[in-house]
């Protein structure tokens, strides 16, 4: 389902790159607390889309983005928006919040799944390994 169309996309090996190269990139993971709990990528930032019950301002289809996390955001940095990588449904609703609050997005293909088809490292309860994310400073650790 697409949402919104001119929301660009990357995919698991540019992000991982950008973030191994200390790009000022920052995954924004829009899946519940619960399913970002058990497996999210290294470094990710949980904004959950909630049901409905927001004001109307906010609302988006039903669900909104937690706004009290929007705030802290800078304008400096590229938003990467993952789900689970289904559908995608929700890293768009989370791209399209996060786009209409001024800041940088893009679109995570594939999500959590096909980043870790590709080979990289999760973290949560169900961590997978696999090419770790550095700090992309060429210290090993």
């Amino acid at each position: 389902m697409t949402l919104h169309a001119t929301l660009p996309e990357t995919d698991a090996w540019e992000l991982f790159w950008a973030i191994k190269q200390g790009k000022p990139v920052k995954v924004v993971d829009g899946r519940s607390p619960e399913a970002f709990a058990r497996e999210h990528i290294p470094g990710a930032l949980n904004l959950p889309l909630v049901a409905s019950g927001a004001d109307a301002a906010t609302a988006d289809a039903g669900c909104v983005v937690q706004t009290t996390s929007l705030s802290s955001l800078s304008p400096d940095v590229l938003y990467v928006c993952c789900d689970d990588g289904i559908d995608g449904d929700v890293a768009e609703r989370t791209a399209c919040r996060l786009q209409a609050a001024g800041l940088k997005v893009q679109i995570l293909v594939g999500g959590i799944d096909w980043w870790r088809r590709d080979g990289y490292s999760t973290e949560g309860e169900n961590a997978q390994t696999g090419t770790r994310v550095g700090c992309g400073c060429g210290r090993r650790g």
